[in-house]
């Protein structure tokens, strides 16, 4: 009475189809040789990553025009104590 190929020896239910044959998982050692065993390939699902956004806060920020007066008030002032360094 020949034996199925197709499924894994009786003796070693948990055997491995590869193209060599049948083949014990934990040892790798071939169990039965089959020449052209055809083997199912696992459907191995996706797992989806979870993508999570990071908020992030904008802040308004007010751009302050300063009076040109002001400005060079300040740089005459600033230039007049570097002259007095200098010198």
């Amino acid at each position: 009475m020949p034996r199925d190929m197709l499924n894994p020896p009786k003796w070693a239910p948990n055997a491995i189809a590869t193209p060599r044959g049948w083949v014990d998982p934990k040892t790798g050692e071939l169990l039965v040789s089959v020449k052209g065993l055809k083997i199912e390939e696992p459907k191995v699902e996706k797992k989806k990553k979870k993508t999570t956004r990071k908020k992030t806060k904008v802040e308004q920020t007010t751009v302050v025009e300063e009076d040109k007066a002001t400005v060079e008030e300040e740089n005459k002032t600033i230039f007049g104590k570097l002259k007095d360094i200098v010198s």
